[in-house]
């Protein structure tokens, strides 16, 4: 029996509270450190409740799990959204009982700072940002209307660049490569950012009555599963602003990918990835 009872420690805690309280303080760390990195690592007295609502937005784009693998926890958060971006729905996304548990460390810090007369920039209700509904979250958060698209239409990209290496700038190039390709691509297609991305030229057939994508596994990228092997018709508007001669060309110079400028350079890179 007394195998089984709790040992306790000096200060009345069992054993195991004090494994719970080491647990909790590990997680909230860990919280405030993921809150840190979503912020630009920002003073507290420059805190506002558009930083904490880009935090929760992060949430609900991460993998469902992370962080178990070395290679997750070398990664950035960045990273991880870009590898969310690649898994099934299912798989995305914290649950509601973990955003508001985050939430939850993040009232800590800001008790703990308003007891030593530190305030932020302006005052932060994180009770407007609890999550009830993940799923409707999360698909309000990355549904983009009209005018959004409208919007990035006009980006340098799409209306004309200074050059190549000022993408961002207003001017009178424009440059028909990945960059401007890919997200037409997605956004005409619904495609993955990665499997698009990864094609290569010939997967693009150009000469059947209906034009279309072959997505299939290749040695760039695998795919998320066997229904993920599809053809997708290539949309009117896509060949309207070029997108077969830009096709032909590339086979015409014995390129092999679709959009060699967006080729990995390290085990580390994805197609996708660069894009983003």
């Amino acid at each position: 029996m007394e195998a089984m009872i709790a040992k306790e420690h000096p200060d009345g805690r069992t054993e195991a509270a004090e494994k719970s309280v080491g647990k909790e303080r590990r997680q909230c760390r860990a919280v405030l450190m993921q809150f840190v990195e979503a912020s630009g690592d920002k003073r507290l007295a420059e805190l506002t409740q558009a930083d904490v609502g880009h935090y929760v937005d992060l949430l609900v784009c991460l993998p469902k799990v992370y962080g178990r693998s070395p290679a997750d926890r070398k990664r950035t958060l960045r990273e991880l959204v870009e590898r969310a971006e690649e898994l099934p729905d299912e798989a995305v996304g914290l649950s509601a009982n973990a955003v508001n548990r985050n939430l939850g460390h993040l009232k800590k810090l800001l008790k703990h700072a308003r007891g030593r007369s530190m305030r932020p920039a302006e005052p932060i209700e994180l009770a407007d940002l609890r999550a009830k509904d993940r799923r409707d979250a999360r698909s309000i958060r990355q549904a983009f209307d009209e005018d959004d698209l409208a919007r990035l239409s006009r980006h340098p990209v799409w209306s004309g660049c200074k050059s190549a290496s000022r993408r961002n700038e207003p001017g009178r190039k424009i440059i028909k490569d990945g960059l401007y390709w890919g997200p037409l691509l997605a956004a005409y297609t619904g495609g993955r950012r990665e499997e698009l991305m990864g094609m290569r030229a010939c997967e693009v057939d150009l000469d059947g009555p209906i034009p279309y994508l072959a997505i299939r596994p290749n040695a760039n990228r695998g795919l998320e599963n066997p229904s993920s092997e599809r053809d997708v018709p290539i949309h009117p508007r896509l060949l309207e602003l070029g997108f077969g001669e830009y096709v032909k060309a590339l086979i015409a110079e014995g390129a092999v990918d679709l959009f060699p400028d967006l080729k990995p350079k390290s085990s580390m890179e994805t197609f996708g990835a660069n894009l983003y």
